[in-house]
């Protein structure tokens, strides 16, 4: 049963699947799972294992009420009146520490300043770095530049612009698309 749960969850994984959509889907499975676990539990009883048909049962009761208050919840703009979620998660320890982790990860970029993953910035400047070649190497990558520029693919004066220009409009044009991004 896992390894099927798991084909499929792999398989939503390949597409870009809203979450309530696919929480949709789980509870579709998780329903057909259930109704399995039922059948399995009547069966118990009427062959005589009455033990563990009733515990089989009650485990399908219970999944019952969950899935119930996912049907809810997924599917309705409502929230159940008798949900005992947050109860069973205050018994069992509270939110998880990568939960709490990443609320107040959520709660810190909202304060502080966005800071790009590909470079330390200090205010408007990069820190320095310093690259080593070989004139191999170097003569290697004039001859790609080379063949960009013929093929009018790469220009190297920027229209006309300086370095620092440059950088003031790629800097305009992150804070405006970051800003859109939110």
């Amino acid at each position: 049963m896992f390894s099927i749960l798991d084909m499929i969850n792999h398989a939503l994984g390949y597409v870009n699947v809203n979450v309530k959509i696919k929480n949709q889907i789980y509870i579709g499975i998780g329903i057909a799972g259930n109704l399995y676990l039922g059948y399995v539990a009547i069966r118990l009883m009427q062959n005589g294992a009455w033990l563990r048909g009733i515990l089989y049962m009650l485990v399908f009761l219970a999944l019952i009420y969950f899935i119930t208050l996912n049907v809810i919840y997924y599917f309705t703009n409502k929230t159940a009146k008798y949900d005992l979620s947050p109860k069973i998660e205050k018994l069992l320890g509270g939110k998880p520490k990568e939960a709490l982790a990443a609320e107040q990860q959520a709660q810190n970029n909202q304060q502080q300043p966005y800071i790009p993953a590909n470079g330390i910035f200090d205010g408007q400047e990069l820190l320095p770095a310093t690259v080593k070649t070989s004139h191999t190497e170097q003569e290697n990558v004039h001859q790609i530049v080379d063949q960009l520029q013929a093929a009018n693919i790469v220009r190297l004066d920027y229209g006309g612009m300086s370095d620092d220009a440059v950088i003031q409009q790629a800097q305009t044009a992150f804070r405006t698309t970051f800003r859109l991004s939110r």
